[in-house]
């Protein structure tokens, strides 16, 4: 998990999707805002209507968190799941992806 400075709150998160630029990577969207801090924050959203389980909606939060965790970026990011991945190599591949092309 981040530390909670790396992490958006809910209203940010709403400031981000109001003002952020977005791309989709096949079944993971982000929107990216610019901040004044030296550092990035995130946040993951993935719908209750793509996963019902919550215990499940967190291991991936898990996952794409220790993914993001690698990465040195800065900006507000909000990562959202449209659709799920076949398996969890395939979702850390797109998440290091997104990062080498934005």
């Amino acid at each position: 998990m981040l530390a909670k400075k790396f992490r958006l709150k809910k209203s940010e998160v709403s400031a981000v999707y109001k003002r952020g630029r977005g791309r989709n990577f096949g079944p993971i969207g982000v929107k990216i805002f610019a901040n004044s801090l030296g550092f990035g924050r995130f946040s993951v959203v993935i719908p209750k209507s793509l996963v019902k389980n919550a215990s499940d909606r967190n291991r991936l939060r898990r996952i794409i968190f220790t993914e993001i965790a690698k990465q040195k970026t800065s900006g507000d990011w909000v990562i959202r799941l449209f659709r799920l991945p076949d398996n969890e190599t395939i979702l850390r591949k797109k998440i290091a992806e997104i990062f080498q092309s934005v």
